[in-house]
């Protein structure tokens, strides 16, 4: 079989696994389930949150950090959904293969309100979000598994998955360090 032939019978079985997944959303997941209605609160409830409680004099910088976490989680959820470590039975869209309640609002804007109310506080930061990714592992995914919101293979423990977050959250860190240095240094000359 040619390189083409093969690529092109892969695009056909993604297709055909999108056109399932799609259907098994509108039969299981959608509008008429209560695990929809779940999800979309937490997609909604934290942006409500964000739009009252956010520090609008920050707001850059903290979006920033906010979006780097929101990125770097959606990479890491497609990564775990594609190697098959852990899925999501209910979610807001079939369209999309992270779970974008969780990846686009509730923890990013988590880690969003641990930067502004701790990060000039050094240590504190470091230990609030040490203690979210514990939140996160160990609390929302096994209630949200026991929910049957959240799937998690058993080769895929909840100690290896606080370390996808703490990863997660080191390298938006440093990203943001980056950015912010860069900024106050060209804002100089």
């Amino acid at each position: 079989m040619s390189q083409q032939e093969l690529f092109q019978q892969i695009i056909d079985r993604r297709r055909e696994l999108s056109s399932l997944f799609h259907q098994y959303w509108e039969q299981y997941s959608s509008f008429h389930t209560w695990q929809f209605w779940v999800n979309v609160s937490f997609l909604l409830i934290p942006l409500v949150l964000l739009a009252l409680f956010i520090d609008r004099k920050r707001i850059f910088e903290i979006g920033f950090f906010g979006f780097a976490i929101h990125s770097i989680s959606i990479y890491l959820d497609v990564f775990g959904i594609h190697e098959g470590y852990w899925g999501y039975p209910y979610q807001v869209t079939s369209y999309l293969a992270s779970n974008f309640a969780l990846d686009g609002s509730l923890l990013p804007i988590s880690c969003m309100f641990m930067y502004q109310f701790t990060y000039k506080k050094g240590f504190i930061f470091y230990t609030g979000m040490i203690g979210l990714a514990i939140l996160f592992s160990f609390i929302v995914k096994p209630l949200f598994e026991k929910m049957g919101l959240f799937y998690l293979n058993p080769t895929m423990t909840y100690p290896k998955l606080f370390l996808y977050y703490i990863g997660g959250v080191v390298i938006a860190v440093i990203i943001t360090k980056i950015f912010h240095k860069y900024s106050r240094t060209s804002s100089v000359t």
